[in-house]
């Protein structure tokens, strides 16, 4: 009875509770649309989220605020970025787990391209897999998801030393930022949880049913086409090419976890469960309120290469929260490359993070001679550059 109890309070809270009714992107250079002036421009290619509209007050994700003040929009500046997730199923979910993306992205118009490498390369591994929910400035991208995620499904996001920022606790603005973008289904609520190391939740799970109308309203309406893992889409189903698609969000503040200043510290990490008909561009997250992963720095590195191109040493490179804490996040496909500097870089361009959140590369090399910078990146977050790696003059 008390959990019949507890589970009505948390529907009449979230009922009450205002939600996004509003968006502003980048399409077309500068697109608006809200829950009741619906844009009649249907988006039908990759476009990022610039502003959002939460309980009466507009904020930004921080991906171009240039653009909002050029079209004289007002709004709390906010720095908003896509949870890292490493890996998802490849397989499973029924006949109808595909990517999506906007309908001109293959650059064919009310058509797919079906080519095993393109628009995308077949899908074999859970990284290529969920890069899908990581794509573009942030990891904010809105013409690309995954339809249909498998139930069962779960992806797990470490909180650094620095965890939940307590201060950001009951402040009124939302922490964590969900997207749904094509059609979900009733009764296929999302959940959203913080556990201890033991794996017990702190606080309490927030579940999410994108399928309610009345407590998520579309803001918005795209055109995608759906295509299957192998690149391919066979489907006689038109409604899976060129087709319309509404765009909803869920966005909640660290209290709603039932997340307090005494529990705070036992939280370890965030996890995130689909439960088979979610449909995500991204699962964000308001960038100083959690300790999870937002950037990439150089942990060591040589200043100096040998006289063949060589590193005397590897570089290692750590994942971060916002406030340069270590996020012990493993398995991150951290890629390398020349970012100044003459020639080409060679080796292993992309290593994965360990458990620590480190990443070594170990054979990396420069094919001719010269100073050199190298960048590493993660496409949703922060990138990292080392210093001037300089050719010894005693090699001239």
């Amino acid at each position: 009875m008390k959990k019949i109890i507890l589970l009505l309070v948390l529907i009449v809270s979230m009922t009450s509770e205002a939600q996004v009714t509003e968006i502003w992107t980048d399409y077309g250079g500068y697109w608006n649309s809200s829950s009741t002036n619906m844009n009649p421009v249907q988006p039908d290619n990759t476009h990022a989220l610039l502003a959002f509209r939460f309980n009466g007050t507009n904020y930004s994700t921080g991906v171009d605020n240039a653009k909002l003040d050029n079209n004289n929009v007002t709004y709390t500046s906010l720095t908003v970025r896509a949870l890292p997730i490493a890996s998802l199923p490849i397989s499973g979910g029924g006949t109808s787990y595909f990517v999506g993306l906007g309908q001109l992205f293959d650059g064919i118009d009310n058509g797919v391209d079906n080519s095993a490498t393109s628009p995308f390369p077949a899908i074999t591994q859970g990284s290529e897999a969920a890069s899908f929910l990581t794509r573009g400035p942030q990891g904010l991208d809105l013409g690309s998801c995954l339809a249909n995620i498998p139930s069962g499904t779960t992806s797990r996001f470490n909180l650094s030393s620095g965890g939940i920022k307590t201060s950001q606790l009951n402040d009124g603005i939302p922490d964590i930022l969900v997207s749904q973008i094509a059609d979900p289904s009733s009764g296929g609520t999302d959940r959203l949880r913080f556990v201890n190391s033991s794996g017990t939740i702190v606080g309490n799970a927030v579940t999410i049913d994108l399928s309610n109308n009345t407590l998520f309203p579309a803001v918005g309406t795209w055109n995608p086409d759906f295509y299957n893992f192998n690149s391919t889409q066979n489907s006689g189903n038109s409604n899976f090419i060129n087709g319309t698609r509404d765009l909803r969000f869920f966005a909640v503040d660290l209290s709603s976890f039932g997340i307090t200043t005494a529990n705070a510290g036992d939280a370890v990490a965030l996890v995130y469960e689909p439960r088979g008909t979610s449909d995500p561009a991204f699962i964000a997250f308001n960038e100083p309120s959690l300790g999870v992963a937002s950037q990439i720095s150089v942990n060591s590195q040589p200043s100096e290469q040998n006289c063949d191109g060589t590193l005397p040493n590897p570089i290692e490179v750590q994942i971060e929260d916002s406030d340069g804490f270590a996020v012990p996040q493993s398995n991150i496909e951290i890629t390398a490359t020349l970012s100044t500097g003459p020639g080409d870089l060679l080796g292993t361009l992309v290593q994965t993070t360990n458990g620590n959140g480190v990443a070594t590369f170990n054979n990396l090399e420069f094919s001719v001679g010269g100073t050199h910078t190298i960048e590493f990146s993660y496409s949703s977050l922060g990138t990292a550059t080392t210093t001037p790696i300089t050719f010894p003059a005693s090699c001239t």
